[in-house]
């Protein structure tokens, strides 16, 4: 056998492998892409948050504070409203809503209040 016979045989061995080794890398690097994109769905949302509205119901024996959250699927485009309910005293309403609402059983929106209060401390 020749020199430059055994040079090529030796260059198509090592060629081979490199293919080989090339061939397991690309597919472990889909394998961890695809663990990657599952991992991502489970973390992202398919909601996307709209908008949220305060409110403060008033029953005879209690006060609640109301979130309401507004969020639309991403995928089915319906829209879902999300209540988180919180148990507050007279004490942690402001005195401005109080004034305005009375004692009155019901439920009253104080988002737009809310809003203005926060626009008052950001220019102040």
């Amino acid at each position: 056998m020749q020199f430059i016979d055994w040079i090529k045989i030796r260059a198509a061995k090592f060629l081979n492998k490199v293919r080989q080794v090339w061939s397991r890398l690309i597919t472990q690097l889909q394998r961890v892409m695809e663990k990657f994109a599952e991992k991502m769905l489970e973390i992202l949302p398919n909601s996307v948050l709209m908008g949220s509205t305060v409110w403060i119901r008033r029953l005879t024996d209690k006060v609640q504070k109301l979130t309401k959250n507004y969020t639309q699927n991403k995928i089915t485009q319906q829209w879902e409203e999300t209540v988180v309910t919180e148990n507050i005293t007279e004490d942690d309403i402001p005195e401005e809503i109080k004034n305005k609402y009375g004692v009155e059983i019901g439920e009253f929106e104080i988002s737009q209040e809310l809003e203005l209060q926060l626009d008052y401390c950001q220019t102040a």
